[in-house]
């Protein structure tokens, strides 16, 4: 009666004096401790076999590679907002310079630049907002693999159409910003726009040897005040009057704010370059994490293809990075002092865009394999097994019984 009231009856079938109840009790207790370790010990320790302590903040599910598919959706939400934004910017600089396309040599290269730019924000813009599908869809507990797939497929398909737009705005840019020959027409670089700031990077009205030239003078500003006095001392004697200038030294901050004040697009161009650098450093950081696990001895040389494919999306995308955040570095340092127009980091970013598209396309060609390919492979795959049920259904021998008669039709659905 004590060991029911106890709950220590021992199990059916063990005659209750062949061993004392606290005897059976401890042993059970003992080999529920003792014997995952003897078990253990018989096999070789697999660490993917170890378990996680439980941790209340650290779900079991958030695995590191749910870790990885989080930082991938917050870091390409980021890039799709920030490449809408700049896509915003190219419009205003295409408004400002595709009105009058033949006003000047270097005016078509900066139309082509600004239009050539949307073109590929707006590509960049559906690869993040796919990319950021993807991703964030495989942070979930229960994984639609067929979704992914579709979504990786449709991100592929934009970076390619970006990145083609990427080198016909490089391309431009260069033309526009970069050292070329200096017998330009004079009489074009009279008609001197540069100081209105709004004509920057895609937008000038002049050609890169005349902005360059106004650049180099830009550096010197006590030689650019002083010439600009010398100059107006020479139209005083031809009998013109100069600007009234007031008695008294020259203030530094007036000195300051001779290139020119801020507009709004320039400051929205500086924090989207900005935040460029910021999201795409990122994405390399990212991509890095991926290239060492798809690029390691084990998953090349044992994952078949299709590893050898992730690894080279992965190292084309690594470079890529870099190369977009490079460029980001460089329109910021151009755009976001108050200085002249500074010509050399955006010759420099257009070159670093060319290197980051050329090693995009390498690696998302790669990435068709395991995204597209895998598709196309998966709906032939469905629409045999579609056709193999249609046969099934419709087809009456098919469902007659092993001693049915094929020309008994009355028992067809039997």
């Amino acid at each position: 009666w004590a060991q029911a009231q106890a709950g220590l009856t021992p199990p059916h079938g063990l005659h209750q004096a062949s061993v004392p109840p606290m005897s059976f009790l401890m042993s059970a207790l003992l080999a529920a401790l003792l014997l995952p370790h003897f078990a253990g010990a018989q096999a070789p320790y697999d660490p993917s076999s170890a378990q996680t302590p439980y941790d209340p903040t650290h779900p079991f599910w958030l695995s590191r590679e749910k870790q990885a598919h989080v930082a991938n959706c917050v870091v390409d939400i980021g890039i799709a907002m920030t490449v809408l934004g700049k896509a915003g910017i190219l419009i205003n600089a295409a408004a400002d310079n595709c009105d009058q396309p033949g006003d000047g040599p270097g005016k078509g290269a900066a139309c082509t630049a600004a239009v050539s730019g949307v073109i590929a924000s707006f590509g960049w813009a559906a690869t993040f907002i796919s990319a950021s599908a993807a991703e964030c869809r495989s942070t979930l507990q229960i994984v639609d693999e067929h979704a992914v797939l579709q979504e990786g497929c449709a991100a592929d398909v934009a970076v390619t159409v970006a990145t083609l737009s990427v080198l016909v705005n490089s391309g431009a840019i260069i033309k526009d910003t970069c050292p070329g020959p200096r017998g330009a027409d004079k009489n074009t670089q009279a008609k001197d726009e540069s100081f209105d700031d709004r004509r920057r990077l895609e937008a000038s009205t002049v050609d890169a040897a005349g902005r360059r030239g106004l650049e180099e003078l830009g550096n010197n500003r006590s030689l650019a005040l002083e010439k600009i006095r010398e100059a107006a001392r020479k139209l005083e004697g031809h009998g013109f009057n100069g600007p009234a200038q007031q008695k008294g030294k020259t203030k530094k901050n007036d000195v300051e704010q001779v290139p020119l004040s801020r507009t709004a697009a320039q400051n929205a161009a500086c924090a989207f370059n900005v935040a460029q650098f910021t999201f795409l450093s990122a994405r390399a950081g990212l991509m890095i994490n991926y290239a060492v696990e798809d690029c390691s001895a084990q998953a090349l040389f044992h994952g078949g293809d299709i590893n050898k494919a992730k690894c080279i999306t992965d190292v084309g995308r690594t470079i890529g990075a870099f190369g977009y955040a490079a460029s980001g570095i460089a329109f910021a340092v151009a755009g976001c002092p108050s200085v002249l127009n500074n010509l050399d980091p955006k010759c420099g970013a257009a070159i670093a865009n060319i290197v980051a598209a050329v090693a995009e396309l390498v690696g998302n060609s790669a990435d068709f394999a395991n995204t597209c390919a895998v598709l196309s492979e998966g709906g032939a795959k469905e629409k045999a097994d579609e056709e193999k049920i249609k046969e099934d259904v419709f087809d009456p021998v098919r469902r007659l019984s092993a001693g049915a008669n094929a020309t008994s039709p009355e028992r067809t659905f039997v």
